[in-house]
């Protein structure tokens, strides 16, 4: 966990130069956040901490990596996995994003 928690977070802190550069940077960044949530090397606490480095500069993104994450890991894997996931980190999730927005990004999805 920790070979990839140091340098995977600085791509998600980051994702805003790697989206310029790269249009589907977003979606690389949540399939690869799939992987690591499916083998248990991270988890969605973690993706959250992560993500709030987001706030001083690209606050707008936040939903964006959460909302990109949970899509990668239904599409990799199922959105039973997604569930067991997501669900173990709300308290997390709704700090981060409000519970209005967490609430949005759950039907959206269909997590909810």
């Amino acid at each position: 966990s920790e070979d990839i928690d140091g340098p995977f977070g600085d791509i998600i802190e980051f994702i805003d130069s790697f989206v310029v550069d790269s249009p589907r940077a977003m979606e690389y960044m949540g399939d690869m956040t799939a992987e690591f949530l499916h083998i248990k090397a991270l988890d969605v606490a973690w993706l959250c901490t992560q993500a709030k480095k987001l706030e001083e500069f690209s606050a707008h993104l936040i939903p964006q990596v959460i909302d990109q994450c949970v899509k990668s890991l239904i599409n990799c894997y199922s959105l039973d996995e997604a569930k067991i996931h997501f669900a173990s980190a709300t308290n997390e999730l709704n700090a981060l994003l409000g519970q209005e927005k967490w609430n949005e990004i759950e039907r959206g999805t269909g997590l909810k």
